[in-house]
């Protein structure tokens, strides 16, 4: 009986495809699942997929994200270039959240300082309208944390995409070891 060499090489390297498949499929479908939360967290606050994403989904427009995906590691030098893209998109994604929430944080410190009836400026209110409406710090607290999070959340998230974007690199540094470098 003969073996043919041929034959046993193309039998392992199928068992090794077959075995790669729910990696690859796994793998696919978590990137697709990010995509789809970044393209959500847009739609939630008003934001254009252009501020979120480096090409403004135009890859993604009108196909399935994970045939996309799949294409793009099929593709070669082409298809790394746009996952790499991809990837700079999701971990500058990550980044601007902490720095909008680094700006929340600091406009809340600011506003904190401030007199009680300077809160109405802050809700663009008169300030007999402010002190009618909001009685209890609890009414305040929410009034303000929406005011926050519609506002300086927001600003500073899109206002570090545009940064990231331009090359700029971070609003604000995150770490200590940050502020040196930027």
């Amino acid at each position: 009986m003969d073996v043919d060499p041929f034959y046993i090489h193309h039998q392992n390297k199928q068992k090794k495809r077959q075995q790669f498949k729910p990696v690859l499929r796994v793998l696919v479908e978590g990137l697709a699942s990010l995509i789809e939360g970044q393209r959500c967290f847009a739609e939630e606050f008003g934001l254009s997929y252009g501020r979120v994403f480096h090409d403004d989904l135009d890859s993604f427009r009108g196909n399935d994200t994970c045939k996309v995906i799949s294409r793009w590691i099929r593709d070669g030098e082409a298809g790394a270039t746009n996952l790499k893209k991809l990837f700079d998109d999701l971990a500058q994604h990550q980044m601007a959240l902490l720095e909008a929430a680094n700006e929340v944080a600091s406009e809340s410190i600011a506003k904190s300082k401030s007199r009680k009836n300077k809160f109405a400026n802050y809700l663009g209110m008169e300030t007999k309208e402010y002190l009618s409406k909001y009685m209890t710090d609890q009414e305040l607290h929410k009034a303000l944390h929406q005011h926050l999070f519609l506002t300086a959340f927001i600003s500073g998230y899109a206002k570090s995409r545009e940064q990231m974007k331009s090359g700029q690199g971070p609003v604000y540094p995150l770490f200590e070891s940050d502020k040196a470098v930027s």
